[in-house]
């Protein structure tokens, strides 16, 4: 006699993907769609299909991951320190799209766990979608940024992108510095008049 409290391979159906029904005692009891009669999870009908739980839940059963492709920027494209990054999105699913997420580590950390490092891509007109990260920062080097199209069903696609934030050029530098030494010099002049 099995244990009917812990036995799981007596209790579970390894026919799940099926059909809700099939997975042992979670759900109690189910209907059948044809004839409306109850019966024990354990001994289903057999002819509970694909198109039963399609009746059940309302629409198509979505068993393919959606498709995702970053069509902006392109592979080892260089943003410098400052720069907003716009990224293009093109997304489709057989049944129907949740959502279209972009990760980016903004700040060079290399983690994606601050504010603004996840964006929902918004809808720009068919199955593109679009999302901007504002004012790169953070050390140098290669980034990845990383798409993810997510269905009704939750199966998820991902596209990855490599950029490149190099460090801030010299002439950027020298200029800065030029800059600061010129309000330097007018501070003292303002300075020195009073």
């Amino acid at each position: 006699m099995p244990d009917t409290t812990f036995d799981d391979w007596f209790a579970a159906r390894l026919d799940f993907n099926r059909a809700t029904a099939h997975m042992g005692t979670t759900y109690g009891t189910g209907q059948d769609v044809a004839t409306g009669a109850s019966f024990d999870e354990l001994n289903p009908p057999e002819e509970f299909d694909s198109a039963d739980f399609e009746d059940i839940s309302g629409g198509p059963m979505d068993v393919e991951a959606p498709s995702v492709e970053i069509t902006a920027p392109a592979d080892g494209t260089t943003f410098n320190q400052g720069d907003n990054v716009a990224v293009d999105v093109t997304a489709t699913d057989d049944v129907s799209l949740d959502r279209v997420e972009v990760l980016f580590d903004l700040d060079g950390s290399g983690a994606i766990d601050q504010p603004g490092e996840t964006a929902t891509a918004n809808p720009t007109g068919g199955n593109q979608f679009q999302a901007v990260f504002a004012n790169v920062g953070g050390p140098d080097g290669p980034r990845d940024i990383t798409a993810e199209a997510h269905d009704t069903s939750e199966s998820i696609s991902q596209d990855v992108v490599p950029i490149d934030v190099p460090e801030p050029s010299g002439v950027g530098m020298l200029l800065a510095g030029v800059a600061l030494v010129s309000a330097l010099r007018r501070w003292r002049r303002r300075q020195q008049v009073k």
